[in-house]
């Protein structure tokens, strides 16, 4: 199971832009990569909008991740200056009831009863170790028992042979410590091609948008040109009405044309 400081919030932030943007058709693939991500919003479009959305839900992380945060005693005086000591045990007592775990419990007192200043705090959480496997109460009866059970299981452990227990202690201490790099490793090179991901998305967006202008230039330079030859047309047509005068005349092909006669200065 990941640590919390191997997870990516760049990840988890994408995963809920995944989750708000709706109609965006889905993955055909269950390991999608970050780039495939990305490039699979750009098909549909949604580009822009994906983007404002990591924006808004990465600003929301920022502002929770500087929320001050409250442990069980702090919550405790806090309600106890605010005078809500009666409130809160009822809650409490309900809570209970309904089987939560006193972890829980106290997460959700401090997010049910936020300061009354108008402030806001969230619970100091803390991993649970009995949800990643601990067997005892204390760490170390429960790795010395185990280490007792495996002996009894067929590790050919006696006082005569002590150095063959021993050895094979090391080697699995190292496997472990190799093991353990090795996947502190690879969620390095994970958090590094989500933050380049999102980068090359950034950056695609804008070269949509520069080409998306650069297309409305020519337009907007034909229509003042269209103009202007309209209005340079208009012109033609109405200095005739102030200098001169149009007679009837027999054309070439014999018969009647327009023609303009100015008018003589």
């Amino acid at each position: 199971m990941a640590k919390w400081y191997q997870q990516s919030e760049v990840k988890g932030i994408r995963s809920r832009v995944e989750q708000n943007l709706k109609g965006l058709p889905p993955s055909k693939d269950k390991n999608e990569t970050a780039t495939a991500f990305w490039e699979r919003v750009e098909k549909a479009g949604r580009l822009l909008e994906a983007l404002e959305l990591y924006d808004k839900f990465e600003k929301q992380r920022a502002q929770w991740a500087h929320m001050p945060r409250e442990t069980k005693k702090m919550f405790a005086e806090r309600i106890e200056r605010e005078g809500r000591q009666a409130e809160v045990e009822e809650e409490r007592k309900e809570l209970l009831e309904e089987g939560h775990s006193l972890r829980e419990i106290h997460e959700e007192l401090v997010n049910r009863f936020q300061p009354l200043d108008g402030s806001h705090t969230r619970p100091w959480e803390t991993p649970d170790p009995w949800k990643a496997g601990r067997l005892f109460r204390k760490k170390e009866d429960q790795d010395k028992l185990l280490a007792e059970a495996k002996r009894d299981d067929g590790d050919d452990y006696c006082p005569k042979s002590r150095w063959r227990f021993e050895w094979k202690q090391q080697r699995r201490e190292k496997r472990i410590a190799s093991e353990n790099a090795e996947w502190r490793v690879d969620c390095a090179k994970w958090r590094r091609d989500e933050r380049v991901a999102l980068a090359k998305a950034r950056r695609r967006l804008r070269e949509l948008q520069a080409a998306a202008e650069g297309n409305n230039e020519p337009k907007a330079t034909e229509a003042a040109t269209e103009v202007n030859n309209q209005r340079e047309s208009t012109t033609a047509e109405e200095e005739p009405k102030i200098k001169g005068k149009w007679i009837v005349v027999r054309g070439p092909s014999g018969s009647p044309e327009n023609q303009w006669v100015p008018e003589a200065e």
